[in-house]
């Protein structure tokens, strides 16, 4: 069964990053807040369940996509993922080792990007960057997430903390204050 995403999260995905909860439903909308730098500011590269944009508000986003094939050497495992958040059990199904094409943009204040659910990327931002994702009806309960070979699980303790009612709040008020900034209806 399926549950629904907490509002606010701290540590969304990354130790820095945390996410608010725009709007619920079958499209919805969430924004991301870098809360300050990190010496890694990325995750690993995955897929998603729907299809979805991504607007940077504020900041940039260096954005990387992935593609299939036999280019040498295996540089990393495919997984089968299903988010602990929504009642999955993680990480399964692990896969032999393939290597992967790396295309990369840079996306700035107001540019964005569109992505098919089962289209593999990750993102890097910079310091106090502030993203949008608007997301598409449900495709799969199934992701991908592409694991370096070594490696056998992907941790997430510490991550996935409920934000308290004042910080969603306040990063509430500044996420719309910068989508308007763009002309974007939060």
């Amino acid at each position: 069964m399926t549950q629904p995403i907490a509002r606010g999260l701290h540590r969304c995905h990354h130790p820095t990053v945390s996410s608010v909860v725009l709007r619920e439903g079958p499209f919805m909308r969430r924004a991301f807040v870098a809360d300050g730098p990190s010496g890694s500011r990325t995750v690993a590269p995955h897929s998603h369940r729907t299809s979805l944009r991504l607007t940077v508000l504020r900041g940039f986003i260096a954005h990387h996509t992935f593609t299939e094939g036999r280019y040498g050497s295996p540089v990393a495992r495919r997984h089968s993922y299903r988010s602990p958040l929504l009642g999955g059990e993680g990480l399964s199904k692990l896969s032999l080792g393939w290597a992967y094409a790396v295309q990369s943009t840079t996306l700035h204040k107001g540019d964005h990007v569109v992505l098919a659910h089962d289209q593999i990327h990750t993102v890097e931002w910079s310091d106090n960057a502030v993203w949008l994702v608007d997301e598409g009806p449900t495709m799969t309960e199934d992701t991908t997430v592409l694991i370096r070979p070594g490696l056998d699980r992907m941790d997430t303790d510490g991550l996935y903390v409920p934000m308290e009612d004042d910080v969603y709040r306040d990063r509430l008020d500044l996420v719309r204050r910068l989508a308007a900034g763009l002309g974007v209806t939060p």
